[in-house]
């Protein structure tokens, strides 16, 4: 776990696959998509500080981005 002291513009991505927080995945090539991946899947990236609050955008909306993701040989 990461734990500094929070600055301005600084932090880290919580990584999201189907909901479930991978915090231990350092590098998104290690994961062996063909175990965790379903047929059709969900992959979620939020920006956090530190201190794992979240970031915000002005107007109060989390900072965030999700994807549809959908393994290759399951598009047939």
């Amino acid at each position: 776990m990461i734990k500094r002291e929070v600055s301005a513009n600084e932090g880290h991505a919580h990584i999201y696959i189907n909901g479930k927080n991978n915090a231990g995945l350092r590098e998104l090539a290690s994961l062996a998509i063909s175990t965790v991946f379903l047929r059709e899947n969900a992959l979620t990236f939020t920006l956090i500080a530190y201190d794992h609050s979240t970031w915000v955008t002005p107007t109060g909306d989390l900072i965030a981005f999700t994807t549809p993701v959908i393994r290759p040989e399951a598009r047939g």
